[in-house]
């Protein structure tokens, strides 16, 4: 990992001697810089077209309005009909210019997209792949046109007069072009990381659709100031003719200003924004802007930095010598004081502790502990009824010990530096686990027989023979210097291993300590507790269920 670190550092270093800027980090940095003030300028445009759009939309409220008040009030009207009927005319030819002029900022900002596309062209020649943001730009201000368009189109479909099919198939024309202008700037964005032939491709296509459809604009334009504009006219014309059908002009000149409220209403598509939500994007990107300059300035510093070169100075030298030096600065050399041959040699202790301790368990399980029924003894003490039946229990615990033993050592084959210091360990530990078994039973009866199954579960879990001690839970490790099996075990490997000092047989002398503890539990806390004992046997009894 070291030798990577330093590797790394190295090409840092050198990629920034190599580049220009600053670096290519740097470069990368100022080129988002770039992109991100065309988003600005590009919010900009859209803030201020929405502030146009609303001024717009509240001078058609107002004509609305207006129309209004001249419909209520028409009787009043009567006399100023002609004044009326011109003014109305004037309306429609507003309208109709006002189709016009969208038509041909259409065309005109299609001349700009033609321009902007040529220059990402340029770019993508030139080897640039950064160019989605400026492509995403392009797109917005097709969507935008489309919508502007879509308005138009439904003016159109809207008006009094009759629409000519050549009108309608060139507004159909114009709308499919939109269409395919839009999915090839798509797939500009989508192929964008393919070859440059499959870019330039994609280019030439958008390009050819940005004139065929500013042909096709014109083409409507053309078909809509021969055809439609014309009608209009006429028919205010018709209109002018007869004064008894002023109430129907009034009408008529109220639908058209009601229709071209609704196309500014409708033209920017972008309205549901919101104004605000717009201005609070452009301050997140300045934002933006002012934290990529402090990077970029700080990379600057850090390069001038003195202590940085320093630093790139020593990387220079031998990048390899100096991570392997601070992976490993010391180099350790293991031997091993007391080795084992296997795991199974290494878990042989605890396995066999652990079999003493079940063995004794299971004594207590089928052989009674106190004389029952025997003939010839009559008059037992105490002390004799605790060792008279013991020693029974002593010698079938050192029958399997022995067992144990002679089964890991011949059979399984276990590594053992001290076979009969092994036997002599485990011996004493089958004394005191069969003693301490004995004289819990012996004392509690039942309930010590369940002691000692929660003694073995415990020990089992925290005599560090499985795991260490050092990874146990708090409570084990604390338990930990009162357990029988910790001591057994212990001298089990002092044996299997290897000696270390008078170890052996401090855990031995251990064992003897607790075999004092179950003597005071046999001879003495048993008298104690007999009558409970008794007690406890009755209540057993009553319920017919427990043995």
């Amino acid at each position: 990992m070291a030798q990577t670190l330093f590797g790394v550092t190295s090409q840092l270093e050198t990629s920034l001697d190599q580049g220009t800027a600053g670096g290519k980090a740097q470069g990368k940095l100022s080129q988002m810089e770039g992109d991100l003030e065309i988003c600005v300028s590009l919010l900009d445009t859209y803030i201020s077209l929405i502030d146009a759009t609303n001024n717009m939309i509240n001078a058609a409220g107002e004509i609305t309005r207006e129309a209004d008040t001249i419909k209520n009030n028409m009787a009043t009207l009567a006399d100023g009909t002609r004044s009326a009927v011109d003014s109305a005319g004037h309306t429609a030819d507003a309208a109709g210019d006002l189709v016009t002029v969208n038509l041909s900022a259409i065309g005109d900002e299609l001349v700009r997209i033609d321009t902007e596309v040529e220059g990402i062209l340029k770019l993508a020649e030139a080897g640039t792949r950064s160019t989605n943001t400026k492509i995403e730009a392009v797109r917005t201000i097709v969507e935008t046109r489309k919508n502007q368009f879509d308005t138009i189109r439904r003016y159109i479909s809207k008006s009094p007069v009759s629409i000519s099919g050549n009108v309608r198939e060139a507004a159909d024309t114009v709308d499919n072009d939109f269409l395919n202008l839009s999915n090839d700037l798509n797939n500009i964005q989508t192929f964008n990381a393919k070859t440059l032939t499959d870019t330039k491709a994609f280019y030439e296509a958008v390009k050819k659709d940005v004139k065929k459809c500013r042909a096709d604009i014109n083409t409507l334009t053309k078909a809509y100031e021969d055809e439609v504009a014309p009608q209009v006219e006429n028919t205010l014309d018709s209109v002018k003719t007869s004064v008894g059908d002023v109430k129907d002009m009034l009408n008529m000149a109220d639908d058209g200003i009601t229709s071209l409220t609704g196309m500014l209403k409708s033209y920017p598509d972008m309205m549901s924004l919101g104004r605000d939500k717009l201005i609070k994007s452009r301050k997140n990107i300045v934002k933006m802007q002012k934290r990529i300059r402090k990077i970029r300035e700080g990379s600057e510093q850090l390069k001038a930095n003195k202590y940085y070169q320093s630093f790139l100075d020593i990387m220079k030298t031998d990048p390899e010598f100096i991570s392997e030096f601070i992976s490993n600065p010391v180099e350790i050399k293991t031997k091993a004081m007391y080795p084992m041959e296997n795991n199974g040699s290494a878990m042989a202790p605890f396995y066999i502790v652990l079999s003493i301790w079940v063995g004794a368990l299971i004594q207590v399980a089928i052989i009674h502990t106190k004389p029952k029924g025997i003939e010839g003894l009559t008059n037992l003490n105490h002390v004799q009824e605790f060792f008279g039946r013991y020693m029974l229990f002593f010698i079938i615990g050192q029958i399997q010990t022995v067992i144990t033993v002679l089964g890991a050592l011949l059979f399984v084959g276990i590594q053992c530096e001290h076979p009969f210091m092994l036997m002599f360990a485990m011996s004493v530990t089958s004394l005191c686990f069969t003693l301490l078994i004995y004289s819990l039973t012996f004392a509690f009866e039942a309930v010590g027989e369940a002691i000692t199954v929660v003694l073995m579960v415990i020990q089992v879990a925290g005599a560090g023979g499985t795991f260490p001690i050092e990874v146990l839970p708090e409570p084990y490790q604390v338990a930990y210097n009162y357990m029988p099996f910790v001591y057994g075990i212990s001298a089990a490997r002092e044996a299997v291993a290897g000696l270390y000092k008078n170890d052996y047989w401090r855990y031995l002398f251990v064992l003897f300590g607790f075999m004092a503890i179950a003597l005071v539990i046999g001879l003495g806390i048993s008298i104690l507790f007999r009558k409970a004992n008794i007690r406890i046997k009755e209540s057993t009894e009553k319920t017919q269920l427990m043995i």
